[in-house]
């Protein structure tokens, strides 16, 4: 009977931790993971963020956009509504499509990391801390680039400095004296 409370105890305890890991997993997927094009984007703690699409097809027309903040979508508007700021392309193996699109090609990998504090009107200038949400509307599949849903990620790491402080001195004697030396009179 003790064997049992002991061994019903552990099957609990990894119920448990199997739910909490599974939990943690589903709320840490920011990112689009199924199909043959997959894109995220992962924030750092340095006002960076890196974006990524795994392209398995013969397609460089999947494209990431993105917004910062409580930005909304203002760019142009390919039939897919308006785009956000357009930042990475997929890149693929020849032969390119279409005509002839291929899924199920060797995986090509396309990167860009983003300095956020190089980025031109962006809001909330100052901040330490930056939401992006980002997504894919544009390429040839719907099917493959998904449904269009904003995932986010968030960047910190980006206050401005503190400027420095302290005093400066300056010998107005010398400078006074350097200037009547070198007058003519």
């Amino acid at each position: 009977m003790n064997m049992l409370r002991n061994g019903a105890r552990g099957i609990v305890v990894t119920a448990t931790c199997a739910a909490s890991v599974l939990a943690m997993s589903y709320a840490s997927l920011a990112q689009k993971t199924d199909g043959p094009v997959r894109f995220s984007a992962v924030g750092n703690d340095q006002c960076e963020v890196t974006f990524t699409i795994e392209n398995d097809t013969n397609s460089r027309f999947y494209t990431i956009d993105y917004l910062i903040d409580d930005e909304q979508p203002t760019g142009p508007d390919f039939g897919t509504g308006p785009t956000g700021r357009r930042v990475l392309n997929s890149a693929a193996q020849e032969p390119l499509g279409p005509p002839g699109y291929v899924r199920n090609r060797p995986t090509e990998v396309s990167t860009v990391t983003v300095d956020l504090r190089e980025v031109e009107d962006r809001p909330n200038v100052g901040a330490d801390s930056y939401l992006i949400r980002y997504r894919m509307i544009l390429g040839p599949s719907a099917q493959d680039r998904g449904p269009g849903t904003f995932y986010e990620t968030t960047v910190t790491g980006c206050a401005d400095p503190e400027p420095p402080t302290g005093s400066i001195r300056i010998d107005l004697g010398s400078l006074i004296g350097s200037l009547q030396w070198g007058s003519s009179s």
